[in-house]
């Protein structure tokens, strides 16, 4: 997916108050300490890393070389509508409080100021644009999740998605295959699906943008540490570790 873009105000802002999610001193304490804990204990985290990660083996097996693949198709089905939802400002809320205690670090005086840092900012928007972009629907938790992954791969691999259109497409099917007829996801309310799509929305832009300025400052070490502490949280959230595979345009695939 193309590289993440953020008018310069809301970077300031991103900058000061965000950054802190990402960065930790050293790999010491990213073995002690995992800020996105209260995040990832959501039910609906549990339940949706179950069902990808029991899944995982038969929708990423290497195909049969003789038959096409899924992901050459011209035409990409269209996604399920099953795991759709409805925002509610009461649930968006909810999410802003729940990720502003983890930027607070357990300090209660700045949990609201972190949570109207992320209010302001326009990492909603641009998620929406970006995914639109890829005739994703930000409002589906299951093309959420695909573009949280995809999102993160690119984060930690450094590579840019965007070469492999067909690719993120055959991903995001994949996704609608292991999710849209699991019956625990299809008992999720409206309110558990928007909770858990705006979570992984916020730390997949908050990844981008993290590993995008550190980039910049070309500091290789805190840059890995970032991209080891991305690995960890997607492993939390789906069992795939995404330094073990590839993106083509046959889709996400492990690494031969």
């Amino acid at each position: 997916m193309e590289k993440t873009t953020i008018n310069l105000p809301v970077k300031a802002l991103l900058t000061a108050s965000l950054l802190c999610l990402i960065l930790i001193p050293n790999t010491k304490a990213l073995a002690q300490y995992f800020p996105y804990e209260p995040a990832y204990n959501l039910a609906m985290f549990s339940v949706t890393k179950n069902v990808v990660e029991r899944n995982i083996k038969k929708v990423y097996g290497i195909p049969d070389k003789s038959k096409p693949s899924a992901g050459n198709e011209t035409t990409a089905k269209a996604a399920s509508a099953k795991l759709n939802f409805t925002s509610s400002k009461e649930v968006h809320e909810k999410v802003l409080e729940t990720l502003g205690r983890i930027a607070a670090k357990g300090d209660e005086t700045k949990v609201k100021h972190h949570a109207e840092v992320l209010g302001k900012s326009s990492l909603l928007k641009d998620f929406d644009s970006l995914l639109r972009q890829y005739g994703f629907n930000s409002s589906n938790m299951a093309d959420v999740f695909a573009a949280y992954t995809i999102l993160s791969w690119q984060a930690i691999t450094g590579t840019d998605a965007a070469k492999y259109k067909t690719g993120i497409e055959a991903f995001r099917q994949n996704m609608h295959s292991i999710m849209d007829n699991n019956e625990q996801l299809q008992k999720a309310t409206n309110a558990e699906k928007q909770q858990l799509s705006e979570t992984l929305s916020y730390l997949a832009m908050i990844f981008s943008f993290a590993s995008q300025e550190q980039l910049k400052t070309k500091n290789e070490k805190a840059l890995a540490v970032t991209r080891e502490y991305i690995r960890r949280g997607v492993i939390r959230v789906s069992g795939i570790d995404l330094s073990q595979y590839e993106l083509t345009n046959s889709g996400l695939r492990p690494k031969k």
